[in-house]
């Protein structure tokens, strides 16, 4: 696996961090950089970039359910309505 950010500095990296707040993709970059580190400095900056993806992931937006119940039966004149209206837009 390669490396992107390995020549980049502890403090290029909180600068990534910090511009690419919102972005758990740009997060994860550094993230997995991090992990290769092993200064103090290093390991609180994973700390806090961990949080954050989580936080972010959380934050998005869950799938919807399926709708299980079967949709609501419409008024019969509806479909009479509907008709008119196109029979109209056609003339």
């Amino acid at each position: 696996m390669t490396r992107p950010l390995f020549n980049k500095s502890l403090e290029d990296l909180t600068d990534m961090v910090t511009r690419n707040f919102g972005n758990a993709a740009e997060l994860d970059l550094v993230r997995r950089e991090l992990a290769h580190r092993n200064t103090d400095g290093a390991r609180r900056l994973l700390g806090g970039v961990e949080q954050r993806i989580a936080t972010l992931r959380d934050a998005e937006p869950k799938p919807a359910k399926p709708n299980s119940a079967p949709p609501a039966p419409r008024h019969p004149q509806m479909r009479q309505w509907t008709d008119q209206a196109v029979a109209k837009l056609r003339a």
